[in-house]
């Protein structure tokens, strides 16, 4: 389990403003790799800012939120992405210990009808918060 959050992350955006969103993730270790996300809010993170999880529960409750996939570059997803007609919701750079790793939600519900997500995984990771065998 890990916290992605202002203190964690290098950059953060949300729809094209900086962001301050924190959320606290438990990422499983097998194939197919599944997430579990919760939006932080209160006094566990006072930074925490608007996200697209908080929309998404919002509106929908909870549930299955988006499909994930590995890339190399997240400049390059993201200007694909761009070029393909769709647009960062949210992002974060800077994931891992050594500042590398990062992560682009896009806006691709209307035609994939879920969120697509672009991973680059970090060179490495931060020591996890919490581990469940």
């Amino acid at each position: 389990m890990y916290t992605y959050g202002p203190a964690t992350v290098r950059e953060l955006s949300y729809r094209g403003q900086p962001g301050e969103h924190s959320m606290r993730i438990a990422i499983g270790s097998h194939a197919p790799q599944i997430e579990l996300i919760q939006p932080l809010t209160g006094p566990i993170q006072p930074l925490t800012g608007p996200s697209i999880f908080h929309e998404c529960l919002d509106q929908r409750g909870q549930g299955f939120h988006h499909l994930g996939v590995y890339v190399d570059c997240l400049d390059t997803a993201v200007n694909d992405m761009a070029s393909a007609g769709y647009d960062v919701l949210q992002s974060g750079r800077g994931t891992g210990a050594d500042g590398s790793g990062g992560y682009a939600y896009f806006s691709t519900e209307e035609d994939l009808s879920i969120i697509l997500e672009a991973v680059v995984v970090p060179g490495r990771r931060r020591e996890p918060e919490a581990v469940w065998d």
